[in-house]
């Protein structure tokens, strides 16, 4: 009924009635989050559904009259959006830290509540940059890497589950943030990008080497193998911008540089 006598006053476009629609889904993932992860009554969660979600409505029907989405721009939502959901995921954890406290209800509404956050973060900050969609790729995977390199050193640093999730959220979120930054002001061909994939790769193979070689338990194996590859991705693609390597330089140089790790392997299973 309301729609319908709004639309007698106004006269949306198409893009707008779709993007008035990606507000309010944010906002009831949102609600819904809050709703789920909480201890609330029947009536408590409805309240904080629909609250959420018709005031993003509004925000949304006040906003898409004077907003347009290029290509680049859809690039963008959907990275946040995912990058959101990616970090949600750790949110009970975050919050509860024992998987005792923790149930499906709670891994549904930190889901949620990420993904509802990364896509109103994505819809306001296209408004605020114009990033190519190669910039938004190295955005999510500067995200990754960090995520990758707070949950390495939470494994290595903690016993328990909420400082992984806290630091796995806040370097992935820290790293995004900062890649999308300089994003714009860098390249990277596909030599350079060979350079931070195999540092990556080889971040992992000497991060489990080292591991094994100091009697590691198994939660120090994955924690030194992911703080080691994430950091190595983003050493790599910070080098690729300063070094000018050929095809045959970069597989030279890591080539010769696994012999090492390998004697770690070779100890501990001849």
């Amino acid at each position: 009924v309301g729609a319908a006598a709004l639309s007698q006053w106004v006269e949306p476009a198409a893009s707008d009635v779709f993007e008035c629609g990606l507000y309010s889904t944010a906002g009831f993932a949102v609600g819904s989050s809050v709703s789920l992860l909480g201890q609330w009554s029947p009536r408590g969660r409805a309240l904080w559904i629909n609250g959420f979600a018709l005031g993003t409505t509004a925000a949304g029907i006040l906003a898409a009259p004077h907003t347009t989405f290029s290509k680049p721009d859809r690039w963008l939502v959907s990275a946040t959006t995912l990058l959101g959901a990616s970090a949600g995921t750790a949110m009970p954890w975050s919050i509860y830290g024992s998987d005792r406290q923790i149930t499906g209800r709670h891994v549904m509404g930190g889901l949620l509540g990420g993904t509802g956050m990364g896509l109103l973060s994505g819809l306001a900050l296209s408004q605020a940059v114009e990033l190519q969609r190669s910039d938004v790729l190295e955005l999510t995977i500067g995200g990754a890497a960090g995520a990758m390199t707070g949950l390495g050193l939470g494994l290595l640093s903690s016993k328990g589950h909420r400082a992984p999730a806290i630091l796995a959220q806040s370097f992935g979120v820290g790293s995004a943030v900062a890649v999308g930054f300089f994003a714009p002001r860098t390249s990277f061909s596909w030599r350079q990008t060979l350079l931070g994939t195999v540092s990556l790769a080889h971040g992992v193979w000497n991060g489990v080497g080292l591991s094994l070689l100091m009697d590691g338990n198994d939660r120090q194996v994955s924690g030194s193998a992911l703080l080691v590859a994430g950091l190595g991705g983003l050493g790599g693609s910070v080098a690729s911008q300063f070094l000018r390597l050929t095809w045959t330089d970069v597989l030279t140089l890591f080539a010769g540089s696994v012999w090492g790790p390998e004697s770690y392997f070779d100890y501990y299973f001849p």
